[in-house]
């Protein structure tokens, strides 16, 4: 089988970490999992034309999960709760896919979208220096 998805570390805390991941070099000890959510190629048959939700399913009975693979499965409808909770979680995001697209090798599409959940604070920052003769156009 061929599988898609995505490799997470998690941080002393055990919550997925992409800094961490970045860093793993520095900290081989870090648990990795590979949470696999999508299912290309099985028993000899390409699955990337089988509709989103028909390759979820024969992905969660063909995988063997342990502690370093991970099924990753799909939530149907409330994707704004789901989002609401990887925020509330501190969680990056999500993954949203239509149920009924097929598999788009190589590009994206408006059928697969990575929403992001961004922790940060807009801010702006100004500052003032005392002209010291070089600016010709400002005005006191």
């Amino acid at each position: 089988m061929i599988l898609d998805g995505e490799i997470v570390a998690y941080n002393e805390n055990d919550i997925p970490d992409f800094q961490t991941l970045q860093h793993f070099g520095e900290h081989p000890d870090v648990p990795l999992v590979y949470h696999v959510f999508d299912l290309l190629y099985l028993n000899g048959h390409d699955t990337t034309t089988l509709p989103n939700i028909q390759r979820k399913e024969l992905l969660k009975e063909a995988l063997i999960e342990n502690d370093f693979i991970k099924y990753c499965d799909h939530v149907e409808k409330n994707g704004i709760d789901f989002f609401d909770a990887a925020k509330e979680n501190n969680l990056e995001g999500i993954i949203a896919k239509r149920a009924d697209s097929i598999y788009n090798s190589g590009r994206r599409t408006a059928e697969w979208l990575k929403i992001k959940h961004h922790n940060t604070e807009e801010v702006i920052i100004a500052g003032f220096t005392e002209p010291r003769g070089s600016r010709k156009n400002l005005v006191r």
